[in-house]
């Protein structure tokens, strides 16, 4: 009734397509932008989204990401559809009160109580988000044009200013509209964006740190370098040996 694979994507993009059949995914590395229905969301690393049947969306992929999907069967789907959160905003794999940890343990176990224990997990972690969800707002159009541009044009520099045409709206309503909707402010969300960009570089690449800066739209080396260690505790050398036992 539940089917379990891990999926690798890599730098790029992927056009509109749909899933037969409803997912859960636990993003397990890097970050991904998707958009459906004109809504953009940033999904990153250690964060859960649910698709239901049959949605239609498209991904972006600031570097290689990987995935931990939970496809499910049309007769268990069609029991908890009603708890399948709709929309569904990325959550924190923290919020689920270890029900996420619990998700990856039984992923790895091969006895015949598996799949009784995959289901007992999914039940406890719809649960918490239907209820983590159910009052959340959808991004506004000016926070999803906003949102679009970062992306696109992360390599280069760029300001509020910059987003706030892209979004055709004053820089003051953009900042209120992210700091309402997303929590964030503007610039915050986008050096966030290169970070996470950053971190995918390290692991799936051999470009130098100060390549990765450029590439992120960082002023320069030393201030990636800074912001890196600032967000991960380690430098970017430090960070891509511990992962990969590369020199960086």
């Amino acid at each position: 009734m539940i089917s379990v694979f891990r999926v690798r994507y890599e730098r790029g993009s992927m056009p509109p397509h749909r899933h037969e059949r409803a997912r859960l995914a636990l993003l397990l590395e890097g970050s991904v932008v998707e958009e459906t229905d004109g809504r953009v969301v940033d999904i990153r690393r250690n964060q859960l989204v649910f698709w239901r049947e049959g949605v239609t969306h498209s991904n972006a992929f600031p570097g290689a990401a990987l995935s931990l999907q939970l496809e499910l069967s049309h007769d268990l789907y069609r029991h908890v559809a009603a708890y399948f959160p709709s929309p569904s905003p990325p959550i924190d794999a923290h919020r689920f009160e270890g029900a996420a940890q619990r998700l990856l343990q039984e992923v790895d176990r091969s006895d015949t109580a598996r799949p009784m224990a995959l289901q007992s997990a999914l039940y406890e972690i719809l649960a918490r988000a239907t209820r983590l969800t159910s009052s959340a707002p959808a991004a506004s159009l000016a926070v999803t044009q906003a949102i679009r541009f970062a992306t696109a044009s992360l390599a280069e520099p760029m300001t509020i200013a910059d987003l706030a045409a892209a979004a055709n709206v004053s820089i003051r309503s953009l900042h209120e509209r992210f700091t309402e909707e997303l929590q964030t402010t503007p610039m915050d969300y986008v050096r966030d964006l290169r970070l996470a960009r950053a971190e995918s570089l390290l692991r799936e690449t051999e470009l130098r740190a100060a390549e990765i800066a450029e590439a992120c739209g960082f002023y320069d080396q030393a201030h990636f370098c800074r912001l890196f260690k600032r967000r991960t505790g380690l430098t970017p050398r430090q960070f891509r040996t511990k992962i990969t036992g590369a020199p960086s």
